[in-house]
């Protein structure tokens, strides 16, 4: 169990939360690079080896509303990453959910679409509604909801970047 941490960079940072699991979230802003990616990563095959003990599939939601379009470099390292996950993730993830405003962004999840064939995602507008679909999908597959999880209640991490500071 994670709870929530935060690794930030010069120009951006990301934030794992998995206090709602099966429900886990990773927001992103900013630029995503290489350390961004090694923590979404850790985390992930964590709450992969939780879902698979547990015998539990969960959702991912990802809040893209701040983040700036991902250099090529690390598109194709989420898509070879991912690649790699791709059993454990059939076998564990009912969907991931994706809130972003952008059209660059949303390019972006519809390429990971095309690439993943088999997984659903689905791509809204804000993160209340991604929180809601997710719930959904639980519910879809008969996967109990985590406790305490309100959508119109949820308070997205803060994006001040000051005082820097670096997590591993």
């Amino acid at each position: 169990m994670v709870g929530v941490q935060r690794h930030e960079h010069s120009r951006g940072a990301i934030v794992v939360d998995d206090r709602w699991f099966p429900i886990l979230i990773g927001t992103w802003f900013g630029e995503s690079v290489s350390s961004s990616l090694d923590v979404f990563y850790r985390f992930y095959d964590e709450q992969l080896d939780r879902a698979a003990a547990e015998g539990i599939d969960m959702v991912l939601v990802t809040d893209a509303l701040d983040v700036l379009r991902p250099s090529s470099e690390i598109r194709e390292r989420f898509a070879r990453e991912t690649a790699l996950r791709e059993p454990r993730i059939q076998r564990h993830v009912l969907g991931s959910i994706v809130a972003t405003r952008g059209g660059v962004v949303q390019a972006v999840v519809a390429w990971l679409v095309h690439r993943r064939r088999g997984l659903w995602i689905a791509s809204v507008r804000d993160m209340p509604a991604a929180l809601e679909r997710a719930l959904a999908k639980l519910d879809q597959a008969g996967v109990p909801r985590p406790l305490g999880l309100d959508p119109r209640g949820y308070e997205r991490p803060p994006r001040s970047l000051a005082p820097m500071r670096r997590q591993a």
